[in-house]
């Protein structure tokens, strides 16, 4: 029988093996499968959260250290939510209540203090731009994604190799950190 956190991680790596299938065919919807798995995986983290939070063990036996227990995802999001929100979206308040609820030693923590941090808030900033086209979202993807460099578009930086001494594209890269960060949320 598979556990719901099994589940969510095959929902994963089904998206990543069904957009790399069909990316081998056209590289210009490199930014829609970057941004459906990039959503899946802040999802993932923010489902996982909630189960760790309520006491669920992963399907490979892992559950942190809790310093706060909530006895279900309800009673967790009245304690920890604003009146006007009845849901967790990953933010910087995110960030700081996984760090509250959960003992430093959790995997979800420890990914947010990783290096791939930097790398992953560059990528988030690429996805609202993505997902909005404001002026506001331009703005911080330049800034933050480009390095105030000039402007390329989403597919563009994905599509371009990570550093001059890392050949991998800045898409393959990201998919390896989401592969990765998955696996170790699940067994620490």
């Amino acid at each position: 029988m598979s556990t719901i956190i099994e589940i969510e991680l095959n929902e994963i790596n089904n998206e990543i093996h069904l957009w790399n299938e069909y990316l081998k065919e056209r590289d210009d919807v490199i930014e829609l499968a970057f941004f459906k798995i990039f959503v899946k995986f802040e999802k993932f983290l923010v489902d996982i959260f909630v189960k760790y939070s309520t006491g669920v063990t992963s399907s490979q036996g892992y559950i942190p250290i809790r310093k706060l227990e909530f006895v279900d995802e309800k009673h967790l999001i009245e304690v920890t939510m604003p009146s006007n929100k009845d849901y967790l979206e990953l933010n910087d308040r995110f960030i700081s209540l996984v760090e509250n609820v959960l003992d430093t030693s959790n995997p979800i923590s420890l990914f947010f203090s990783s290096a791939d941090r930097y790398f992953y808030d560059k990528l988030r900033y690429m996805r609202n731009y993505i997902a909005h086209e404001s002026s506001s979202s331009y703005n911080k993807y330049i800034k933050h994604t480009l390095n105030n460099g000039e402007y390329i578009s989403p597919k563009e930086f994905l599509l371009k190799k990570k550093s001059k001494t890392n050949p991998k594209t800045n898409y393959s890269a990201f998919i390896e950190m989401v592969q990765l960060y998955s696996k170790k949320i699940l067994t620490n």
